[in-house]
């Protein structure tokens, strides 16, 4: 598929619609990566500019939640979170400027941050490391917005949190630089879960399949067990869904704090 032309983010609606029919009929969609820059408003139909906070809402959150299960009684391991920190619009402009950008993240770049006021890089410097990663958030932006227009519900998701939220205390999660320990613990969980829900799901052969899986099966899970799918909404910055079983929904009920 080629991405660029006058609207880059149709043609990727276009070729998600085509790949899922049923984000057209109004799915749930779970996206891994933030909506917005830290500094740029997502409520309403384009970007607009907005004072930052230090820290996402989402995030303080999130933190907020993870600290509250740790104290569930019932719950065999505690929880780790680890999140990456949130950058301002100028950083991701400056990547879809910049000359070594990927040609289809430059194109969703160039398009989403459009009016969005920012000065031209006078010597950039080579994309690495950090950036390297970071710049793929773009893509995290676009597809957002391809969503919105299919009339899918798109939400933030964290791959890892939900592999977390998911174990068994006698369980470990590779790193994913062990690539092959790391895909075959990530399996067992997917298949356990798998089970609970009932559903058929193939193995993932990747852990970038392994990560949409989880985010996938994780409310199926949930609902099927008893348990609850949760958000946390905070509309400048998005909705951010959460999926726990029934021990840490129990928790909550009879501590009053859901």
């Amino acid at each position: 598929m080629q991405i660029g032309g006058s609207d880059p983010i149709g043609a990727l609606a276009n070729a998600l619609a085509e790949a899922v029919p049923e984000l057209r009929a109004g799915a749930i969609a779970i996206v891994d990566s933030p909506r917005s820059p830290l500094d740029l408003d997502c409520s309403t139909t384009f970007f607009r500019q907005m004072v930052p906070q230090k820290v996402r809402t989402i995030d303080i959150e999130l933190r907020k939640l993870v600290g509250l299960l740790n104290y569930n009684p019932g719950r065999d391991s505690k929880l780790r979170l680890s999140l990456f920190p949130s950058r301002l619009a100028k950083y991701f402009i400056d990547c879809a400027f910049h000359p070594d950008c990927k040609p289809h993240l430059s194109a969703f770049g160039k398009h989403i941050f459009e009016g969005i006021a920012h000065d031209a890089i006078a010597n950039p410097a080579k994309l690495s490391g950090g950036a390297l990663f970071t710049r793929f958030m773009i893509a995290g932006f676009a597809t957002y917005q391809a969503l919105a227009r299919l009339g899918a519900e798109p939400f933030e998701g964290y791959p890892y949190l939900a592999f977390r939220l998911w174990m068994n205390a006698e369980e470990e999660l590779p790193p994913k630089k062990n690539r092959l320990k790391a895909l075959g613990r990530r399996k067992s969980i997917l298949n356990r879960l798998a089970t609970l829900a009932s559903i058929d799901m193939p193995a993932p052969g990747t852990l970038d399949h392994a990560d949409a899986a989880i985010l996938a099966i994780t409310p199926a899970a949930a609902s099927s067990q008893g348990g609850v799918i949760a958000q946390i909404m905070f509309p400048p910055e998005g909705r951010f869904l959460v999926a726990l079983d029934k021990i840490d929904c129990d928790w909550f009920t009879s501590s009053a704090l859901l």
